[in-house]
């Protein structure tokens, strides 16, 4: 496990590489042995965060291009043939009085036409704004795609840690209850031989409930945090229980962590803000494009035409026409009063700049603060595990040595009962800051990336 680099790698190389050992569905069920390794893996292919973003992404790219179109000509061609039947029955006479005619007139017309049309609009500057800012929203969704799968690995490692930290005390629990079997064994051996009072044995006992309690409460736990890790890998909540977990057994070292790079490196690096800037970016686009409203348009147009007209015998069915146009246009057109419309999206597009730039400053402001506070946890913990662990073997050999005076009546169940309770203490303290180290790595990281 590499420790303390001086430039963090990317945690977005980490992703490719944890994509690539293995996939899996959403259908999948879970191994019966999971690391971490394998459920950061799980996660990339199967968490409905990871398509959403993804999603948004692909929608970006389709509006991205659609605004490139815009700068292309349009052409259309079609085509029509009709057939008009009419019957006349009255007419108006010259003192403009209705006649009916004796005999009916009918009459049949028929008529086809074809026709290419070709326009292009050759000056519009908010085809321009448009495409940057669609170009800038790609961007921007691409950003965020990245700290999704970050946030995904940050989540995943979170819940994995979790879980393992209830595994580990169960297991601790279980060694207890082993203990607090032999102990109440020996207090009852003691008893029947007259070398102890009942209430030792009752004592001893009462440690052994409380065990079996604790490994009760334990249980739940763990079943909860399995079924939350299930649901972080976008796995069914019922796939986790009765996963083994596999534990991380080197702890990664503090010792040369850099404090200074490591906060430059999220500032420059984060996706979120990159994300950010991207959209001040598309705000400011948005905003010149709202602007270039005020200026005219110009276009150009082109048609090609061929007609016919057909007695009343003719086949419809005919597309050789004899007629032909051919037209050339060239518009402008510039509005010069619209209610204040062009004025009211230009405030709302320059509100929109302001409040994209205030958040990327806000989003600095926080990693910063959140850097910062992450190292100093690290490193306060690093500090306190070296103490729990010495504290753990001291009230190890402590307990030790008063069972051995209970054995020879040296010492009362009471002092082997405060020397069992401080070892207990002491396990768990132990186990907990073990876990909370590596959480606040994990928060550290999905910041910096991958610094072990």
């Amino acid at each position: 496990m590499r420790r303390g680099a001086a430039r963090p790698a990317s945690a977005l190389a980490t992703l490719i590489l944890l994509t690539g050992t293995g996939s899996v569905t959403a259908q999948d069920a879970l191994p019966d042995t999971l690391d971490i390794q394998r459920a950061l893996s799980i996660a990339m292919t199967s968490s409905p965060t990871l398509s959403q973003a993804q999603a948004a992404l692909d929608q970006a790219g389709a509006n991205r291009t659609a605004s490139w179109g815009a700068f292309l000509p349009t052409a259309s061609i079609g085509m029509n043939l009709s057939r008009n039947n009419f019957t006349t029955n009255s007419f108006l006479t010259p003192e403009g009085e209705a006649e009916i005619l004796p005999n009916p007139l009918t009459s049949q017309s028929q008529s086809g036409s074809q026709g290419l049309n070709i326009g292009w609009t050759v000056f519009d500057l908010q085809r321009i704004a448009t495409y940057r800012e669609q170009g800038e929203n790609v961007i921007a969704s691409r950003q965020r795609l990245d700290d999704q799968r970050l946030a995904v690995v940050a989540d995943v490692r979170r819940r994995y840690v979790e879980a393992l930290r209830r595994q580990t005390l169960l297991d601790l629990s279980q060694r207890q209850i082993l203990d607090r079997e032999l102990e109440l064994d020996i207090a009852r051996r003691r008893y029947e031989i007259g070398a102890v009072e009942l209430s030792d044995v009752l004592a001893a006992e009462t440690l052994l409930l409380n065990a079996e309690v604790s490994l009760l409460s334990e249980t739940s736990q763990l079943e909860s945090g399995l079924q939350a890790l299930s649901v972080s890998l976008g796995m069914p909540a019922h796939e986790g229980p009765g996963t083994a977990l596999v534990d991380i057994v080197e702890l990664p070292d503090a010792s040369t962590l850099q404090r200074e790079t490591l906060v430059a490196y999220a500032l420059n690096e984060d996706p979120e803000i990159r994300a950010l800037q991207a959209d001040r970016s598309a705000a400011n686009a948005s905003l010149w494009g709202t602007r270039s409203r005020f200026l005219p348009t110009i276009q150009l147009g082109f048609n090609l035409g061929r007609s016919e007209q057909f007695g009343p015998g003719a086949d419809l069915f005919q597309f050789d026409f004899s007629n032909t146009s051919r037209n050339f246009s060239i518009s402008a057109s510039w509005q010069l009063f619209d209610g204040f419309s062009r004025t009211s999206q230009a405030r709302s597009a320059s509100a929109r700049e302001f409040q994209a730039s205030e958040s990327l400053r806000e989003r600095r402001l926080t990693i910063e603060r959140e850097v910062r506070r992450f190292l100093r946890e690290i490193e306060q913990i690093s500090q306190a595990l070296v103490l729990l662990e010495r504290a753990l073997q001291i009230s190890e050999e402590r307990l030790r040595m008063t069972r051995l005076q209970y054995q020879n009546s040296t010492a009362n169940f009471t002092t082997l009962q405060q020397a069992i309770s401080t070892v207990t203490q002491a396990e768990r303290q132990l186990i907990e800051q073990r876990y909370n180290y590596l959480n606040a790595w994990t928060n550290l990281e999905e910041y910096v990336g991958d610094v072990r």
